[in-house]
């Protein structure tokens, strides 16, 4: 799977690491994690996001994925809105694939729509994945980059998130 994060609110990187964090203890092993990147706020007036995407290796369903993130989205403060407008957000994480499935039903839509349209879901997901395969689209994550339109301005953050399955110590 791969799911796209992003924060817009606070301390965002440390929003985004206890996401990686939880999804590793709830959803499965982190496999690959991106760079950060800062981008402007798409859709709405506000503070800048930070997002990254990461691999995750897991045996649930798209379903249950799904569910899992949006409890981790509540949990850590993320409050949704019925006014059909975008908001700042302490965090946001999104299933852009799983695997190589197509899902449409009322609860999911996978590929994530519009992650083509999107350079703040590109960049990370190129990190990772470059030679990824839309598959609807059939072309890669870096040829989707490359062909995106999005002129948003896109600035790689210093910081960078820690995968929690490498975290051991080694002095004991």
């Amino acid at each position: 799977i791969f799911i796209g994060l992003g924060s817009t609110v606070g301390d965002r990187l440390s929003y985004l690491q206890l996401a990686v964090d939880t999804i590793h203890y709830e959803v499965g092993s982190i496999w690959k994690l991106s760079s950060c990147y800062e981008t402007p706020a798409m859709g709405f007036e506000g503070d800048p996001f930070l997002n990254a995407c990461i691999e995750v290796r897991t045996s649930l369903s798209a379903e249950l994925v799904l569910s899992k993130l949006l409890q981790i989205e509540e949990r850590h403060g993320r409050k949704r809105f019925d006014d059909g407008q975008y908001h700042a957000r302490t965090i946001d994480l999104d299933i852009l694939f799983f695997d190589d499935e197509i899902i449409e039903n009322e609860l999911l839509s996978v590929p994530h729509p519009r992650l083509e349209q999107r350079l703040f879901v590109l960049h990370p997901m190129v990190d990772i994945a470059p030679d990824f395969v839309h598959p609807k689209l059939k072309k890669t994550t870096s040829k989707l980059a490359e062909d995106c339109m999005d002129d948003s301005l896109i600035s790689k953050f210093e910081a960078t998130l820690k995968n929690p399955l490498h975290t051991f110590d080694v002095s004991a």
